[in-house]
């Protein structure tokens, strides 16, 4: 019942991590981060539910599913409330942010469009998102929790429309959906980085948001000019895996001397 998408693990962990790291620990950033790894556990006993996954694995997995489901709802509940219960009343506004956008992301799941651009895209914001509330508990200013999301989401945009372009040079609409060009990536980079700019001068992020979102950034604008054959996707994975992990450091620097 685990979620088969290997990429959104690091989508949500890279962040809520990295949140964590640029503050300090506390109740009710751990009650946060428990919560949003049980929700993203739900992702898959509801697809299965839904037939998404098929009618078999509807028929043969059905059961175990419901038990899944309801023992991650059941957790996600639990931490929910000590969540509620220990973060400060001025700060419960920022989970609206997350639920927000799990709500979009979710609705491209349960509508089988998962897949395309749109639908990944959807996830991977809502996952990045995450790291708002739980970098407030983890005593960062609005800024800099800001700024930490921005990163990420630049990151993922600009990866996921790259990967999807290199795939799609080969499959084409067949890969699900509408296909980027390979040409989307280095605009989308450019307006995603100078919108962070613009935001960082303006105060309303931290600056950590416009140098942590440039390591992915970069590295997919050199996927996108490089165009490896999908052969080696697995290798494009991990090469975005590992500037994702430079992001993190940028962000937690960055972060730290802000304060």
């Amino acid at each position: 019942m685990l979620p088969r998408e290997h990429g959104a693990y690091g989508q949500l962990l890279f962040p809520l991590v990295t949140a964590v790291a640029m503050g300090r620990p506390s109740v009710p950033a751990a009650a946060l981060v428990a919560t949003a790894m049980a929700v993203f556990l739900t992702h898959e006993p509801l697809l299965v539910l839904c037939g998404a996954r098929g009618p078999r694995a509807q028929r043969e997995d059905g059961s175990r599913a419901w038990r899944w489901l309801l023992g991650m709802l059941s957790f996600a509940l639990l931490a929910g409330v000590l969540t509620w219960w220990t973060m400060p009343a001025a700060s419960r506004w920022t989970l609206a942010v997350p639920t927000a956008g799990g709500m979009v992301a979710a609705s491209w799941s349960l509508r089988g469009r998962e897949r395309t651009t749109a639908g990944e895209l959807a996830a991977g914001i809502a996952l990045s998102m995450a790291a708002f509330p739980v970098g407030v508990a983890a005593g960062l200013s609005l800024p800099v929790a800001a700024g930490c999301v921005a990163a990420f989401i630049t990151g993922t945009v600009t990866a996921t429309v790259s990967v999807r372009a290199l795939i799609g040079r080969v499959r084409g609409s067949a890969a699900g959906g509408a296909v980027p060009g390979l040409a989307a990536v280095a605009g989308l980079a450019i307006v995603l980085v100078s919108l962070n700019a613009l935001l960082a001068s303006e105060g309303l992020i931290h600056r950590g948001g416009f140098w942590g979102a440039l390591p992915v950034t970069l590295v997919a604008v050199a996927l996108g000019v490089i165009a490896p054959a999908p052969k080696f996707l697995r290798q494009v994975g991990w090469s975005l895996v590992a500037a994702t992990a430079v992001t993190s450091v940028v962000l937690v620097a960055s972060g730290h001397l802000g304060h």
